[in-house]
This record gives C-alpha cells, structure tokens and sequence, in this order.
C-alpha cells in the first residue's frame, strides 16, 4: 500500500496528550521496577524524543493532566514546540473523552500503542535516547 501524501489543504496536526511529568504519577508501572524518579526521567526524554521529530509545518496541540499543569507543560515544552503550539487541559475521564475533547477540527487518525505491544515500542524508543534514561 501506497502512503498518499496529505493534500495541502488539509491541516497537519500533531495532538499530544500527555501527564505532567511528575515523580509518582507517569510510567507507574515501570517506576515498579525501577523507582518512580528514573521512571519519570525516561518519561520526559520520552516526549522531548517524539516533540524532537516533529517536522517544520504541523500544527501542535498539547493536552495535558492535571489540568493544573498549564505553566509546568509550557515551561518544560513550549521552547521545542513552533510557537503557534495550542496548550490545553485534557477533560476527565479516560483515552477517547480526552481525544473527543481535544478541539483538532481534522485530526482524522490516531496512532495508539497498546500495553501488548508497550515493551517493543519502550524498546525502539529507548534505543535512541540518552544512556542516563536506557533500560
């Protein structure tokens, strides 16, 4: 299968939702293991990996929890980001509501990485990150 580009005029948009990146509350699970502190510090080389390989061009929309998080996420993130990066708190509830509410007009696909599949994808992205954040 051939991938088509996407027409001009359509946006290009990236709709990150994302937790603050606080000790405690983001890969929990694999803080389990190896301490929520080097837990969190793989979580924020994570996202600042994804928010590098973002292309000149696409439109940014950030959404994040708690949603008293605000001045956190545009301190840690808005100097990566193009400066039209829209920042918003994600709505209650779970996967699909924050989506649903996340105000991208086209955002048309979402790519979403299951918990099957979760130690292949940690895998490939770790591989490139810093040797202080690799398992």
């Amino acid at each position: 299968m051939t991938r088509q580009p996407i027409p001009p005029k359509r946006m290009k948009v990236i709709c990150m939702i994302l937790k603050a990146p606080r000790v405690g509350t983001v890969k929990t699970r694999l803080a389990r293991e190896i301490g929520a502190e080097r837990a969190t510090l793989i979580y924020r080389d994570m996202v600042e990996h994804q928010v590098r390989a973002i292309l000149p061009g696409w439109n940014v929309s950030v959404h994040f929890c708690p949603a008293d998080a605000g001045e956190e996420m545009e301190a840690w993130l808005k100097p990566s980001l193009p400066a039209s990066t829209r920042f918003a708190p994600q709505c209650d509830g779970d996967w699909d509501d924050a989506l649903g509410q996340s105000s991208v007009p086209s955002f048309r696909m979402v790519l979403s990485v299951s918990s099957s599949s979760a130690a292949t994808a940690l895998e490939s992205v770790t591989s490139t990150l810093p040797k202080r954040t690799r398992i």
